[in-house]
């Protein structure tokens, strides 16, 4: 790789690890409530992180590539998630719920 690539390529990499991303405002926003929240964002993110590494590292991103209906199920199935979660939100919270 010529020198004047590594040294965009390196801009770029500053660039995204300094610049907030919506985890870090996710963090931000939890630890306004407390730190025990803003603990457990960071652990669920981390998992998350640590399940997409892994997925990664078992070529599952090559499978999805090969059998394009699994990303389409996959696909959807998020999608329906999304909505779920959005249904959720609008719904009124339950009386003696914590």
């Amino acid at each position: 790789m010529p020198i004047h690539h590594a040294w965009a390529f390196l801009a770029a990499a500053a660039f995204v690890i300094l610049v907030p991303g919506p985890a870090t405002l996710l963090v931000a926003g939890e630890a306004q409530r407390g730190r025990r929240g803003a603990a457990l964002t960071t652990l669920g993110i981390v998992l998350g992180d640590v399940v997409l590494i892994a997925l990664s590292a078992a070529g599952v991103a090559a499978l999805v590539a090969r059998w394009s209906g699994v990303a389409d199920a996959l696909t959807a199935a998020g999608g329906l998630y999304v909505i779920y979660l959005g249904a959720r939100m609008w719904r009124p919270p339950v009386a003696g719920a914590a």
